[in-house]
């Protein structure tokens, strides 16, 4: 959930490299503009609107959780649904396998990183994903009243990035990282409710609302959500004032 106060400082510092590279290299004359700070301001501007927009999304995100009941699984109805519980794999069905770990999933998503750039001056360099990919089967959710069938095709998977369901590996140049949902693991789900045409009961899938399967409880997730709309919606506002405010000083607008 950080990686959107990662992106904005990635954004930010990317956004006035060319600003701080004119201004440090030359002098101009009076009347003149840095073509490098206002080109740079645009990009902060609209680096600053994008994020805005997320924190919008994120802020949404958070107001549906926070309006939406946690169902117990006996009393499930149709439509919109929040539910808690632990993961229960299918009689029958054929188990995923961790790529990695080679343990038994219901889902996994594999992520290939190649390192590039790395040089005298940046030893380290820099990961580049060259795969991403991810495999999934359906699968009951357990609480304490009963069980529901889901089905996780559509929706957003949201996993601890430091949880234990995270497994990788390293080589000198290439890193394999595996996220993975396996049995007995407590998932949070936000999807909707209907009937299954194959069988008739009772299923949580990707409808025309949110659908997310994350394996925070619902009290962290909103800790974490509206650190995200602070950052995108406050962060991204200033971030385009200022460079807004840069960009009409410069036009001599004001």
């Amino acid at each position: 959930m950080m990686a959107l106060a990662d992106d904005f400082a990635n954004g930010f510092s990317q956004g006035f490299y060319l600003a701080a590279r004119g201004a440090a290299g030359r002098n101009y004359k009076e009347g003149e503009y840095d073509p490098f700070i206002l080109l740079g301001s645009f990009i902060g501007f609209l680096v600053g609107a994008a994020f805005f927009i997320k924190g919008l999304k994120w802020f949404r995100r958070k107001r549906l959780i926070e309006n939406t009941p946690t169902s117990m699984v006996r009393s499930i109805a149709m439509g919109f649904v929040e539910v808690y519980g632990a993961v229960v794999p299918i009689q029958g069905q054929e188990m995923l396998k961790n790529p990695v770990l080679n343990k038994d999933c219901v889902y996994y998503r594999r992520i290939e990183e190649v390192n590039q750039g790395r040089s005298y001056r940046n030893p380290e360099g820099y990961w580049s994903t060259v795969k991403d990919e991810e495999a999934m089967k359906q699968f009951y959710l357990k609480d304490d009243t009963g069980k529901v069938l889901v089905d996780p095709k559509g929706a957003i998977v949201d996993l601890d990035p430091d949880g234990l369901n995270k497994a990788c590996v390293y080589g000198a140049d290439k890193r394999i990282t595996v996220y993975s949902i396996e049995p007995q693991n407590n998932l949070y789900i936000l999807g909707t409710a209907g009937k299954d045409p194959g069988t008739e009961q009772l299923i949580i899938q990707k409808g025309k609302n949110y659908y997310s399967i994350s394996d925070d409880p619902e009290g962290k997730l909103l800790a974490n959500l509206r650190r995200e709309v602070l950052i995108g919606v406050y962060g991204g506002a200033a971030m385009s004032l200022v460079c807004l405010a840069i960009i009409l000083y410069y036009l001599k607008v004001f």
